[in-house]
């Protein structure tokens, strides 16, 4: 099993549409966390750990965006708690407010003069707090200091029930609260999933689920997943046996692919069904023999209104 590198978008998916995290990965905004998953992949897998060290420049764009995203996520929220105060206050002392604690320079706007505010009557005109972030999003440059400074994590909204989440999309990191969410997406979130996947996002994807294998108990990791992906023991320091003290974590070393048709235990399957591409079949004879229920809910499938399980 390659881990979805250098595969199609599809091959990454489970059930159709990709994994849901119940939190974000660590490593692409801490450096500790970073090399600890290096560590880990090289262990395991040494040639995708050579691989990752030829490539370093992808993943560094990669963080950069990451830390983009949280940096504006914290920069929205403290625009939010600032103007439920209602209080006006100069552009200089929102960018102490707002830029410094979030890792954003603030110096571009002050400088602007003819593309944004008169740098002379922005020290002493007061405005809101959702003016002065209207102002700035045109004048955005995240400060050479930001990968210093620490962030708490703060909660998003999900794409489709606009619920407050702390999970995001496995593959391009969007917010999303749960599988169910996601497959009531469908392709409205494929587009620029795809693309997130294609630019780099194949090779981040896969040092996350490094991460998440010792992050997530075996029910978060089956939640976020559907259970699409079987995680097998294995690894250093793991163990699943229930019932034992500390065996709450699961290493990952695999991802088993089980037929579609009720009754057939195989796995590492490789025919998937060529209509809904959701569903995997050990077989010709399977997956003929699986067809009469399965053309009930195929289309809906591979528009992500029905559930695997549900077929």
């Amino acid at each position: 099993m390659t881990w979805g590198f250098g595969q199609e978008y599809d091959d990454c998916l489970c059930g159709g549409v990709p994994a849901v995290w119940p939190h974000s990965p660590r490593w692409p905004t801490d450096a500790v966390a970073h090399s600890r998953v290096l560590t880990a992949l090289e262990l395991h897998h040494p040639e995708l750990g050579r691989m990752f060290s030829s490539v370093s420049f992808i993943l560094d764009n990669y963080k950069k965006q990451r830390m983009m995203d949280v940096a504006w996520v914290h920069f929205n929220h403290l625009k939010d708690k600032y103007h439920a105060d209602g209080i006006l206050r100069t552009i200089p002392e929102w960018v102490e407010l707002m830029c410094v604690p979030t890792g954003w320079d603030g110096e571009p706007l002050l400088k602007s003069g003819r593309e944004g505010p008169d740098p002379v009557q922005a020290r002493s005109l007061k405005c809101s707090a959702y003016d002065f972030a209207a102002v700035y999003k045109d004048h955005l440059a995240l400060a050479p200091n930001a990968y210093s400074i620490s962030r708490r994590s703060l909660q998003r909204k999900c794409d489709y029930c606009k619920k407050p989440t702390t999970g995001e999309c496995a593959v391009c990191g969007e917010a999303c609260c749960s599988r169910e969410c996601m497959l009531k997406l469908g392709r409205s979130h494929r587009s620029e999933c795809e693309m997130v996947y294609e630019n780099g996002g194949s090779l981040a994807s896969l040092l996350t689920l490094f991460e998440m294998r010792d992050a997530l108990t075996p029910d978060e990791f089956k939640a976020a997943t559907g259970g699409f992906f079987n995680p097998i023991g294995g690894a250093r320091g793991s163990d699943s046996r229930e019932g034992k003290k500390g065996a709450s974590r699961v290493a990952v070393e695999g991802w088993n692919k089980f037929c579609g048709r009720p009754g057939c235990k195989k796995d590492s399957c490789a025919m998937k069904c060529s209509k809904c591409r959701v569903i995997y079949y050990c077989g010709r004879e399977c997956q003929t023999k699986d067809w009469k229920a399965h053309k009930r809910v195929c289309a809906q499938m591979a528009n992500g209104k029905v559930k695997p399980s549900e077929s």
